[in-house]
């Protein structure tokens, strides 16, 4: 009788599935892998960040410098050939 109570008080310590949250995870993750799929929330983390990331580089332009290079691409390019404007600003280090 003993050891039918120590028993199961040793399957009662011994943590059940939904306690092992990192093996239904990753028995998740190998499922929805063959459908090539990802969780969303171990992409977001490096999309969602506590800080703001950015690869921007801040640039001005002034209108008085551009606007004569701007209004000579008007005439380089035919509304027909160009599904967009012709010129666009864009920094250097792009």
């Amino acid at each position: 009788m003993a050891s039918a109570s120590a028993s199961k008080r040793a399957e009662s310590k011994a943590p059940g599935p939904k306690h092992n949250i990192e093996a239904m995870r990753q028995a998740y993750y190998e499922r929805i892998a063959k459908h090539d799929m990802t969780p969303l929330w171990k992409v977001m983390k490096n999309v969602v960040t506590k800080e703001p990331v950015t690869r921007c580089v801040p640039v001005v332009w002034h209108f008085n410098d551009v606007k004569s290079l701007v209004m000579e691409s008007g005439g380089l390019i035919s509304a027909e050939e160009a599904p967009r404007p012709p010129t666009r600003c864009s920094p250097a280090s792009r």
